[in-house]
This record gives C-alpha cells, sequence and structure tokens, in this order.
C-alpha cells in the first residue's frame, strides 16, 4: 500500500504562496521593529550633553519632523502585527526623555518638577484623646 499524496490543485498551490508571502511580510514587519527599536535606543541612548548636541545641530523643524516619521511607522508597523495577533517585539515609543526648544532655538530637557519637600498637615480628629 504506497502513502503517496495527490499533487495540489492550483488553488492550493496560490494559497500555499499567498501565506507563504504573508509569513515573509509579517517577519519583515517585525524586523522593522527592531530596526526602529535599535534607532530609539541609538538616539535615547547618548549621553544627555551629545544627545542635545545632536539634535540642536539638526534643528528643530528637522528634529520634529524625524520624530512625527518614526511616531508613525511605528504606530503602523504594530498595527499590522497586532491585526495579525502577534504580540511582539513591541515598539518603544515614547521618548527617552522630555525636550522642549527654547526661546534661543536650542532643544533643553525638561526640568524634573520640583516636590516641595513639606510634611502636609494631618487632619484633626476632634473624637481623638
Amino acid at each position: 500500500m504506497s502513502l503517496t499524496s495527490q499533487p495540489k490543485t492550483q488553488v492550493e498551490t496560490d494559497t500555499d504562496a499567498i501565506l507563504e508571502a504573508k509569513r515573509t511580510a509579517l517577519l519583515a514587519t517585525a524586523a522593522a521593529i527592531v530596526a526602529l527599536n535599535n534607532l530609539h535606543e541609538a538616539t535615547w541612548g547618548l549621553p544627555d550633553q551629545r544627545l542635545l548636541d545632536v539634535l540642536n545641530d539638526t534643528g528643530p523643524t528637522d528634529v520634529v519632523a524625524a520624530f512625527e516619521e518614526y511616531y508613525q511607522a511605528c504606530v503602523g508597523l504594530q498595527g499590522i502585527l497586532t491585526r495579525a495577533g502577534i504580540s511582539t517585539p513591541v515598539a518603544l515609543i515614547a521618548p527617552g526623555r522630555q525636550l522642549q526648544v527654547g526661546d534661543d532655538g536650542l532643544f533643553a530637557f525638561v526640568p524634573d518638577p520640583v516636590i516641595a519637600d513639606v510634611i502636609p498637615e494631618q487632619p484633626v480628629n476632634p473624637s481623638s484623646p
């Protein structure tokens, strides 16, 4: 008794080709997210002054455009994987530090908020002894 399989129909062959192309596209999408995450790390991993030097050398208009392009790429690619039911990798979207452009047109880091070193008053409970 021979266990030979029947040759695939043209529909089966075409379906297999489409599914393989989809798998390749999803792998490429995941690889693109990894590459964007590497860009995120290369940018935000710079020490503070070196990052400011690069951003200020590039200029606010180009930096804002690049950040917007990066954001749109991350959201779009992540959406493709999410709709395909793939949860990893996850695109790193949040900036590593908060920035602002000063009146001089140069980037600076947004200062951390100052938290008062004051102990709040405790409410007085009139029924306590």
